[in-house]
């Protein structure tokens, strides 16, 4: 069995498009044609966030949140909230130095009602993230933080952060931050475990959050738009998702014949 994990952001989905092109869903339509692939969405999206993606593709595998939820034929398999014992602590932290905070939910990417807040809002938005909620109801189940800020702010956020978290760089002036260990590698692992390890699995991403998927999986492919330091984590490195960089990874990695 071929189990094959696309990333969305930058590898199906080109930087600030909100449609996957056309040529990207006939690929994974072919794909799909042999019973022998198993195709994933993995995303640092929450579910809602990649929804309309994952009906799209008419996929029923994926991992959102970066690993942290996982699903096998539309149902949950997996799932890793954030700690409630450390939803303060980190609040408290950020707004010490004086970083927007926001938090995912599966249905939602929810920021504080301020001015600040609107603003966020709008720059995810240029990013092609929508439907963004307001909400400081921390009650709710959280499996991350997004946190923004001035990038000498959002520097120190990093450093302070790192040994007890996962934190991902999103731009200069936001980061996620995840429980420790989880990832989209993790998320991987528990559909290894439901499917067995006599598997080949494949990773094809372009992000910061995509390392360490890139480096578990079996054979990796990095996108020509990806970052420098996930072009040399991959073993393979295909062309910007632009320029038909699935279609090449896959015939690269032997999923598709060459023409």
């Amino acid at each position: 069995m071929n189990l094959i994990f696309f990333d969305i952001d930058g590898t199906l989905l080109p930087a600030g498009e909100k449609v996957i092109p056309l040529e990207t869903k006939k690929v994974i339509e072919e794909l799909q044609k042999d019973k022998n692939n198993q195709v994933f969405i993995c995303t640092g999206r929450c579910y809602m966030q990649a929804k309309e993606f994952i009906d799209d593709l008419k996929l029923t595998n994926y991992i959102t949140s970066n690993g942290q939820e996982v699903c096998l034929n539309d149902k949950i398999i997996y799932k890793s909230l954030f700690p409630k014992e450390k939803i303060m602590e980190l609040i408290k932290i950020s707004e010490e130095n004086k970083i927007v905070w926001g938090f995912e939910t599966r249905n939602n990417i929810n920021l504080v009602d301020s001015k600040n807040g609107l603003f966020v809002k709008e720059v995810l938005e240029g990013y092609g993230i929508v439907n963004i909620g307001f909400s400081n109801n921390l009650e709710q189940e959280i499996y991350q933080f997004w946190l923004f800020g001035k990038p000498e702010n959002i520097a120190i956020m990093e450093t302070l952060l790192c040994e007890e978290f996962t934190v991902y760089r999103w731009s200069d002036s936001s980061i996620e931050v995840l429980p420790k260990n989880e990832n989209k590698a993790n998320g991987i692992k528990q559909v290894v475990k439901m499917f067995g390890e006599n598997n080949i699995t494949y990773g094809f991403g372009d992000g910061s959050n995509d390392l360490e998927m890139l480096k578990y999986v079996d054979k990796s492919v990095a996108m020509g738009n990806a970052l420098e330091e996930v072009k040399l984590a991959a073993k393979y490195q295909t062309t910007e998702c632009t320029k038909n960089g699935i279609r090449n990874g896959l015939k690269m990695v032997g999923l598709l014949k060459g023409e």
